[in-house]
């Protein structure tokens, strides 16, 4: 194994502290086992998914080596591919995101949750925040929720990045709109909620909406 840290890139230096710092806090697994039952219950998380976030909880960077570890530190016996954090990453961003909280991607050095502050207050209470569910209703909605089901369909159609790609009739679809949808997006993205990256030609009715969607409350 290579050692001789002056040549290396300071990217990777930098991955490397994280991932020691992160192989300390794995060394008190037995202590995080009660906390990760605590955040599995608060969020609707799966065990392996709760053990990711409560891994990222003191709001600090973990490199993807170092998160796998923590999840996969009691099976010994063909466990899955590291690639697996990625899909947990991905369905842990869904479903703490009506909390206002995020997991940011840190390029060459792993995953980072964006507020550990606002995590402490969602453990303890004060913080509760949903979003629709499938069964909203379509019909009378009152300011604001067109924006919310609009939310809620992107939030679904989050890859791996945070970015939602979705043909403009079928997000209008599944968010159930009676009214245009231009402009409930356009009134998302100026209030910050989603960053446009793409939006459909009016004479391409195939093309799609790709969106990255920001920890904004609505």
């Amino acid at each position: 194994m290579e050692t001789n840290y002056e040549t290396w890139s300071k990217d990777r230096l930098i991955g490397k502290i994280y991932d020691l710092e992160a192989t300390v806090e794995s060394l008190k697994t037995v202590t995080a086992e009660n906390d990760v039952l605590g955040v599995k219950d608060r969020f609707k998380l799966t065990l392996k998914e709760a053990r990711l976030l409560t891994a990222l909880a003191d709001g600090r960077p973990h490199s993807k080596r170092a998160i796998y570890e923590f999840v996969y530190h009691d099976e010994f016996d063909d466990p899955p591919e590291m690639k697996i954090i990625d899909v947990f990453i991905c369905k842990i961003r869904k479903k703490i995101f009506p909390f206002g909280m995020v997991i940011e991607t840190i390029h060459s050095a792993g995953y980072r949750l964006n507020d550990a502050e606002l995590m402490k207050r969602v453990m303890a209470g004060e913080v509760n925040v949903g979003l629709p569910t499938e069964e909203y209703q379509t019909k009378n909605r009152q300011h604001g929720e067109n924006e919310k089901a609009i939310l809620a369909v992107l939030l679904s159609e989050l890859d791996g990045t945070g970015r939602a790609k979705i043909q403009a009739r079928v997000l209008a679809k599944k968010s159930g709109l009676k009214v245009p949808l231009l402009p409930l997006m356009t009134k998302l993205e100026s209030k910050g909620i989603i960053v446009v990256k793409s939006r459909p030609d009016r004479k391409k009715r195939l093309d799609s909406w790709v969106v990255q969607v920001k920890a904004r409350a609505l």
